[in-house]
């Protein structure tokens, strides 16, 4: 029922033109709403579960500014259990999502030298590197 009620109020709240845009009786007739449900509905306090994701995102993004973006939602959820928080990690990793907040990957590793060149410096020490025989 919730889902209806924040299609109309979605609708409603991204209209540019108010005359053209169908009225609230009418999209509660279409959707088979109550009025009074949907103003009932508007009006609602936060839930508790809403208020407590809110807390979490605040607190997720500044351990995420904290750790300058190097964090992913595995050691966020770690932090938050640590600092006292009782949440899952499917959760940290939803409100994450919802952030807009994504960790910064390493770089994979790379070799930084092609095998197989000679080395073009000179030998300022004068060393003789010739392979002696020794007879066995």
């Amino acid at each position: 029922m919730s889902d209806k009620y924040a299609f109309i109020d979605a609708e409603y709240a991204h209209t540019a033109d108010a005359d053209c845009a169908p009225t609230i009786e009418r999209m509660c007739r279409w959707l088979q709403v109550s009025r009074s449900g949907y103003y009932e509905w508007l009006h609602r306090p936060a839930s508790a579960t809403a208020q407590r994701r809110v807390l979490l995102k605040v607190k997720i993004r500044a351990l995420f500014d904290a750790f300058e973006g190097s964090y992913g939602y595995r050691r966020l959820h770690q932090a938050l259990v640590r600092g006292g928080e009782q949440v899952g990690p499917e959760l940290v990793r939803k409100l994450m999502r919802a952030l807009g907040l994504v960790a910064s990957q390493p770089r994979p590793w790379r070799t930084t030298t092609i095998r197989g060149e000679q080395s073009t410096a000179a030998d300022l020490v004068g060393r003789d590197l010739t392979a002696v025989s020794v007879p066995v």
